[in-house]
């Protein structure tokens, strides 16, 4: 488990790869009152909730970090997303244990998207279980070393090309809309090409560099583009 004194890490090694621009935050989820959700989560489980809770103060923490000094409420638009402050973008991602932000201004003239995703390291169990549809196309042998690693780290860089594109497709996509390309030696690095057409311009064929930091037993993806 990545533990809080671990954060510090995770944050100084994914900034050493983060696009310029991108601020990113990552703070532990703690248990919170139902004051300190909105009215429509106070329902939820305690886990959701704490999550929830989370994620916005990671939100808010990357916000002030990256410069801005409004006042950000992060309202939930009727599909559920944030509402980023004018001029914001910016994605979150939980577990059960740590919530990650990563924010950038931007002109909303550009095509500019951002997704970032959070997930414990899948134990071998797990990613056998998921391999067949979240990574139809990663073809190492089952018992190959770093196997579930490299299915986490599959999942995550599609889990984080959809937060990046869903705010402005507004559609739904199966894993095998995107296709995982490894780069370099023992895939030091990842790239997805997407397969179908996601629309509002995103055509099958445009390829999205991945940006992937492990630390404990956590893998933080960004997508930026």
């Amino acid at each position: 488990m990545c533990r809080n004194d671990q954060i510090p890490d995770l944050l100084t090694a994914a900034a050493a790869s983060l696009s310029p621009g991108v601020t990113l935050a990552v703070v532990p989820v703690t248990v919170v009152s139902d004051h300190q959700v909105p009215a429509d989560i106070r329902d939820s489980s305690p886990k959701r909730r704490n999550r929830f809770a989370a994620g916005r103060r990671a939100a808010q923490q990357a916000l002030l970090l990256a410069g801005y000094r409004g006042c950000a409420s992060l309202e939930q638009d009727p599909d559920g997303l944030p509402q980023w402050p004018k001029g914001w973008l910016g994605s979150i991602s939980h577990t059960d244990t740590l919530a990650a932000a990563a924010v950038m201004a931007t002109d909303h003239a550009l095509a500019t998207v951002l997704g970032v995703d959070l997930e414990r390291l899948m134990d071998a169990a797990t990613a056998l279980e998921i391999a067949h549809d979240a990574a139809p196309e990663h073809v190492s042998p089952r018992d190959a070393p770093g196997y579930a690693t490299d299915i986490t780290r599959i999942f995550s860089a599609k889990e984080a090309l959809y937060k990046a594109l869903f705010p402005t497709t507004r559609q739904f996509r199966e894993f095998d809309a995107a296709r995982a390309v490894w780069r370099g030696e023992a895939n030091a690095t990842l790239q997805l090409v997407l397969t179908e057409e996601w629309g509002n311009g995103w055509s099958a064929g445009t390829c999205f560099d991945v940006q992937q930091t492990i630390i404990a037993d956590h893998i933080l993806t960004v997508i930026r583009r």
